[in-house]
């Protein structure tokens, strides 16, 4: 459930706390530690948009959430873990480039305190969103993602952009 506590104003930010329950989908043992194992979070976003008047540059929005999050580890354990971010996204007339710092870290130690660093530019090609995002794992998550994708904004979702970007 999302919840909008605050809507942005002027000198006001967005704010939204959300909350969410994961059910296990498997009923074995193997499948506790992962995210297939049930479990719940709460959180709490706050952002706030700088708009410009130039042509090129439309605006900045800065966001940080923080939260708590629990899942099962085994039968009789359960891992709680405080969760927290911070995103910066730069919207120009061209692409949009985007910028994030994340993770959660639990109290167990074993492998249950990941945190990574995201980039993206999401390019405007009329209704087409070419994209590419660099995703790097920072501390107990030792992958790398690169990845390239294409997004298409249909007829009316356009047409509101264009509304939103004029005012």
């Amino acid at each position: 459930m999302d919840f909008q506590v605050l809507k942005e104003g002027r000198f006001m930010p967005d704010m939204s706390v959300r909350a969410a329950i994961v059910t296990a989908s498997g009923d074995g043992d193997e499948y506790f530690r992962n995210f297939d194992a049930p479990g719940y979070f709460f959180d709490a976003s706050i952002g706030k948009s700088v708009k410009f008047q130039g042509d090129f540059f439309q605006s900045l929005r800065l966001a940080a959430n923080a939260g708590f999050l629990c899942w099962q580890v085994s039968a009789n354990t359960q891992n709680d873990a405080y969760m927290y971010g911070v995103k910066a996204v730069l919207e120009t007339r061209l692409l949009d480039v985007s910028c994030a710092w994340q993770g959660y870290t639990g109290w167990i130690g074993d492998g249950d305190a990941p945190m990574v660093i995201k980039a993206s530019a999401v390019f405007r090609a009329g209704q087409f969103r070419p994209l590419i995002a660099y995703e790097y794992g920072l501390r107990d998550y030792p992958f790398h993602h690169f990845r390239v994708g294409v997004g298409f904004v249909f007829g009316q979702a356009e047409a509101l952009f264009r509304i939103k970007r004029q005012r």
